[in-house]
């Protein structure tokens, strides 16, 4: 297995956010507190469920990632050829560990 870091181009941030349509959002709150301006509820957690990837975008700055065709990534495929062109490769010990290593 190879692991990919996000760099983005624009911020050069390190965190991907994935951008989901039609997905059920479900939170768990533990505390409903009540006062004269209304409720206010403490969530300790969400789940979703299902949904449709709109786009992978940067976390910081929301550049969207598109492909060398100026179109919107929105699949793993696409993904995963944008990562292999642009993010930075990161080898985990078991690939190092094997005789894989340059001499």
């Amino acid at each position: 297995m190879i692991t990919y870091n996000f760099i983005c181009p624009d911020c050069s941030n390190n965190v991907l956010a994935e951008i989901l349509t039609d997905v059920v959002l479900s939170s768990t709150a533990i505390d409903i507190h009540i006062d004269e301006d209304g409720v206010e509820l403490d969530y300790i957690g969400d789940e979703t469920d299902g949904g449709t990837i709109n786009r992978y975008q940067c976390d910081h700055c929301g550049h969207v990632l598109k492909t060398e065709s100026d179109q919107i990534i929105n699949s793993f495929d696409d993904l995963k050829e944008w990562l292999e062109e642009h993010g930075t490769v990161q080898l985990d010990n078991d690939y190092l560990n094997e005789d894989n290593m340059l001499n």
